[in-house]
Formats: structure tokens, C-alpha cells, sequence
């Protein structure tokens, strides 16, 4: 719900600024330019990359998060912009892309918010690949090292169902 509220922040805001002229030449014209400030300039770009999402063009919002890691790095959405990318990996089943994306963010962004659902789908993925007692270890390994997540009570039932 508070992602629902930043988007349409953002659409307000993008739909609020003045448009700017393009000439021949593909130059802006001066008078008309709108100077962006590198963090509406970031937001812009990480909510569009996940509009794609939601709308499951996947490969367009892989190449939007994509363009928000190279050019905002610091920002501090940037683990979870890796984490989209694994996302759309995952929905097009391509779970070795997958669980190289959530490795990633793993490995770059121990502190980050997206953590344990990056560990969660990195296990599913496992799974998915028909790796499932290496999925079953990742799903362990997060109930280990977040026992009160709603991810950890995912991860549980999830072993439940393939040990079953």
C-alpha cells in the first residue's frame, strides 16, 4: 500500500510538470526545460521500471531496473530494484537467472530490506530447477536467520510441500 502511494506520488508529479519541447535537432529548448533533481530523477526511473512489472512486461522492467543500478548504485533503492529484476526472471521461469539476481542482492546488500525475500525466492527457484534439497537448505537458512518473517512461515510451508 505504501509502494501504491509513492507511485501515484510520482504519477501526480510527472503529470504536473510542464512538458518540454523537443526541436528538430533533438535538443531541448531553454526556456522550456525542466531541471530534474537526481532524486526525482531516480524515483522516476525505478517507479517506471516497476509499472513495467506490475504489467508484466518483464524485459522492459528488467532493463529499466537495470538502468536505475548503473546510474543511481548508492540509491537507496537499489537492492530492492535488483531484487524486481530477480522477480522478473522468476515469472518469465528463468530460475538460473533468478537465483543469480537474488545471490546478488545476498551477497551486496546484507543489511537491505529485501533480504529475506530475496533468500525465499532464491530457494524457490531452487526448487523450481529441480534442485531441491539445495532450495530446501536456502529455505533452512532463512528460517535460521529470520525465524519471525512472514517469509520464514512461507519458507516452513514451502518444505513442508516438497518433503511431503
Amino acid at each position: 500500500n505504501e509502494l501504491k502511494n509513492s507511485i501515484n506520488k510520482v504519477n501526480d508529479r510527472l503529470v504536473s510538470l510542464p512538458a518540454v519541447s523537443v526541436s528538430s535537432d533533438n535538443t531541448t529548448s531553454e526556456d522550456t526545460q525542466v531541471p530534474e533533481t537526481p532524486t526525482q530523477n531516480a524515483e522516476t526511473t525505478y517507479y517506471t521500471a516497476y509499472s513495467d512489472y506490475i504489467k508484466k512486461n518483464y524485459q522492459l522492467a528488467i532493463e529499466g531496473f537495470k538502468q536505475f543500478l548503473k546510474l543511481f548504485p548508492q540509491n537507496n533503492l537499489a537492492d530492492n530494484s535488483l531484487y524486481w529484476i530477480g522477480e522478473c526472471y522468476y515469472s518469465q521461469k528463468k530460475y538460473q537467472e533468478a537465483v543469480a539476481t537474488f545471490t546478488q542482492l545476498i551477497n551486496n546488500y546484507a543489511d537491505g530490506d529485501k533480504i529475506p525475500d530475496a533468500i525465499l525466492k532464491k530457494g524457490y527457484a531452487l526448487i523450481e530447477m529441480g534442485k531441491q534439497s539445495d532450495g530446501v537448505d536456502v529455505l533452512k537458512e532463512l528460517i535460521s536467520r529470520f525465524p519471525l518473517s512472514e517469509e520464514a512461515s512461507l519458507a516452513q510451508q514451502k518444505i513442508k510441500d516438497v518433503t511431503d
